[in-house]
């Protein structure tokens, strides 16, 4: 990611019970530019090109490779998040998903993640961080209403909203009953996940703000997909 106002450009998956390393990065680059208009496009692309090579090398191979000390430091603005552990059944189907999730403009509309893979993700995440999950579990509130969580933790009770490639004026008035929610949660367990990339110009549409400010209002804990695992991976310990 470039350091300052981030931007996800690759990930690094590192399995070493297999000796297993890989990096993967964007090849949509030109989403850099609403970030930077002056950015080298083709220097940023040879560059991950490099990057690419230099870890993958030998997918297999039995030297031992250090993650933490890879990812500690990094040149000028680009830089590493601390890695992260998750538990996975399928390897490849997991790095697929997890490549899927952050780059989601990569793939055409019919192949991109969707809300139940998020859920999927996020639960495998809290399961490695040795927390408990339930999947669908209604809680009671403030007033006895039942209210519907996606996934119920030992510390969260996340509802999950996926806003891409959805009609934004439909879901104004759900982010006001969520904010409804929120504002009546007294142990302030509620925890709301979206995703919303759109495209280089919709990701500024008057919905989106209005929906943000509706949920900001009552200082609810709102956070993208990719805050939302960085939050969930960091609550309890560090891991590579």
């Amino acid at each position: 990611m470039v350091a300052g106002e981030k931007i996800n450009l690759g990930i690094l998956f590192c399995e070493d019970n297999i000796g297993y390393k890989e990096f993967r990065y964007t090849k949509k680059l030109n989403r850099l530019q609403s970030f930077d208009d002056e950015v080298d496009i083709p220097f940023v692309r040879e560059w991950l090109q490099g990057l690419s090579v230099h870890i993958s090398g030998d997918l297999f191979s039995k030297d031992i490779f250090d993650i933490d000390e890879f990812t500690r430091f990094y040149i000028n603005d680009f830089q590493f998040e601390k890695p992260r552990e998750i538990v996975y059944d399928d390897l490849e189907l997991t790095t697929e998903q997890l490549f899927k999730t952050y780059f989601r403009f990569d793939y055409n509309k019919a192949e991109r993640t969707t809300k139940e893979d998020d859920q999927q993700l996020l639960e495998r995440l809290i399961i490695a961080q040795g927390n408990r999950v339930k999947r669908n579990e209604r809680v009671s509130g403030s007033f006895d209403d039942s209210i519907r969580y996606d996934l119920v933790t030992d510390d969260y009770d996340i509802k999950l909203f996926d806003f891409d490639d959805k009609n934004l004026k439909l879901a104004v008035n759900n982010a006001k009953v969520w904010a409804w929610n929120c504002m009546h949660d007294k142990q302030g367990r509620t925890m709301l996940v979206y995703r919303y990339n759109g495209d280089e110009d919709s990701k500024y549409d008057a919905e989106f703000k209005m929906i943000m400010a509706i949920l900001n209002e009552v200082n609810a804990k709102v956070y993208s997909i990719e805050e939302g695992i960085e939050l969930l991976q960091r609550k309890k310990k560090s891991v590579s």
